[in-house]
């Protein structure tokens, strides 16, 4: 295998299985993949590669990798991994490679986690998790992980200067936007691991900072679902008028994330560019949203509007984001555990909370008045 590509293993004790996906990922050009059993795991192999992504029930294999410092046979895909992951530790410490699942079974270690798979990730101390979907969005992820993997700094710097370049040139953040700075201060405001920490995991702590802490929130970066909560927009339109060219797309185009992992997680953009356009857009009359959403209408046509004159992301009983906004007045906000404390408040319908002791208890406590004391009748 070459370095002119990224490298992607997948570790199944069934590769067979995985052949021709593996190939398909390869035939595209974009990087390349090799499906192996853990028994034929060499050092070789393990020193080229980007991204690992174990199979989780590994049940037909009868000995260890072929590592002269790792003997033991560890029973399941998160022992191996987790052995792997320090033997990369101690073996190439200059050496950027990221760690997955890949399995059909991520809900038999999801158990009670609610949240989404970067939750799972983050408790089982993986990059991301895959469920084996062999599907387009599959692959594009892989290859974009693997990619974002390859592009980290061959060495993390150590000086304020040129941390913020490194970090700032993987993001796509330059700084000929008059609201660049601010950009980058409320990436700061996300804690980034940045300097000791990023330098000694060869960065991928910074990348698995994006994977789990910023693309799933509204942080520095804001998600469709977001976007349109603050343009007053419903989210099914607001996704298909950006899927064409026109006034509206060229407007947002300059607030747009293009750094690494931009095609992982969906669209994303820059909350500072969006208020500056915005800003811009409604200079002739600050603060009037009804004129501003005006001229948005205006430039799009087709989209469809809210009448909340508040509308906020809500998340579902899984805490999960739903597609539908909802009115702020018909909502509380919420702290689920993973919750970043930087992240923009976390929300949910009154009436989905009123009726789960669960998620009851997750109420802040300035918001728990407004939750009916016996559900909703």
């Amino acid at each position: 295998m070459s370095r002119e590509k990224p490298v992607i293993l997948l570790v199944d004790d069934e590769p067979d299985q995985l052949r021709a996906f593996a190939d398909e990922i390869t035939r595209r050009g974009h990087a390349e993949a090799a499906t192996i059993p853990p028994e034929a795991l060499e050092e070789g192999m393990l020193e080229k590669a980007d991204l690992v992504c174990m199979d989780l029930s590994l049940e037909h294999w009868s000995a260890p990798p072929a590592f002269t410092k790792l003997k033991a046979q560890p029973l399941r895909g998160l022992g191996l991994t987790g052995a792997l992951e320090e033997h990369v530790q101690q073996e190439y410490p200059k050496r950027a490679i990221a760690f997955a699942l890949y399995s059909g079974k991520v809900d038999l270690i999801a158990k009670n986690l609610r949240g989404g798979d970067h939750v799972i990730a983050r408790v089982h101390n993986v990059e991301w998790v895959f469920r084996k979907r062999q599907d387009e969005l599959e692959i594009a992820r892989l290859v974009t992980l693997a990619k974002a993997v390859a592009m980290l700094p061959a060495e993390w710097p150590a000086e304020g200067g040129k941390i913020r370049k490194a970090a700032a040139d993987w993001l796509a953040l330059g700084d000929d936007q008059t609201w660049s700075e601010r950009a980058w201060l409320d990436v700061e405001d996300c804690h980034p691991p940045v300097h000791g920490i990023s330098a000694h995991t060869r960065g991928t702590a910074f990348l698995r900072w994006m994977l789990q802490r910023i693309l799933p929130y509204p942080t520095a970066l804001i998600d469709l679902y977001h976007l349109a909560a603050r343009l007053r927009v419903k989210p099914a339109s607001l996704s298909k008028s950006l899927s064409e060219p026109g006034a509206l797309r060229e407007l947002l185009a300059p607030a747009l994330y293009g750094g690494q992992l931009s095609e992982f997680g969906g669209p994303h953009w820059w909350r500072a560019g969006v208020n500056a356009q915005l800003f811009d857009l409604g200079a002739a009359s600050p603060g009037d949203l009804e004129l501003l959403r005006t001229k948005l209408i205006a430039m799009a046509g087709d989209l469809e509007t809210v009448d909340a004159e508040q509308p906020v992301v809500v998340l579902g009983p899984d805490l999960v984001p739903q597609a539908a906004l909802s009115s702020i007045e018909d909502a509380v906000r919420v702290q689920p555990d993973d919750w970043p404390p930087f992240a923009s408040p976390a929300w949910m319908r009154i009436d989905v909370v009123a009726g789960d002791e669960d998620l009851r208890g997750l109420v802040i406590e300035d918001d728990r008045d407004r939750v009916p004391a016996e559900g909703l009748k």
